[in-house]
């Protein structure tokens, strides 16, 4: 079973690095673009910048390196915690590219549920591309529903 390590400075800021150029490339991706452009690089990155402004000292966010004892840290996970509403919500969560396919990232799912437990979080929510098919059968598997489906056609 894995279990969820805080990050430190460095592996933060791989993160934010990493979702400065993922995010933005995701968005345009999964909303017919294909390649971002530089408004949308801009603006994903304002966001990024917004959402983890306190960094590692923030309260309601966690931010955690997926770890498997026999092989040492395997991903990602970073959750904001909304005390008032007893919710939690997924940011960001991967499985590095050598381990997916081995269940880490459904025992990274129950790992968060057991840590978010004794803070009275009572949901956990997230949201995921419409394209992203592996990662919708995962939340669909460990029992994640879907609560509005945004959808386009291009004309």
């Amino acid at each position: 079973m894995v279990t969820l390590r805080p990050m430190t400075e460095d592996e933060f800021a791989a993160l934010k690095a990493e979702l400065y150029t993922s995010y933005p490339e995701e968005r345009a991706r999964a909303t017919g673009g294909g390649v971002a452009t530089e408004e949308e690089i801009e603006a994903g990155r304002r966001q990024v910048d917004e959402l983890m402004a306190e960094g590692l000292q923030s309260t309601a966010h966690h931010y955690w390196k997926i770890v498997a004892p026999e092989v040492g840290a395997v991903g990602v996970l970073w959750v904001m915690v909304d005390d008032a509403k007893h919710r939690a919500f997924i940011y960001f969560i991967s499985t590095d590219a050598a381990y997916r396919g081995r269940g880490y990232g459904q025992q990274a799912l129950e790992a968060l549920e057991a840590a978010m437990r004794p803070l009275g979080v009572t949901q956990i929510a997230l949201n995921v591309w419409g394209d992203n098919h592996v990662a919708r059968r995962l939340y669909e598997r460990v029992g994640y529903q879907p609560q509005a489906i945004y959808m386009t056609k291009d004309v």
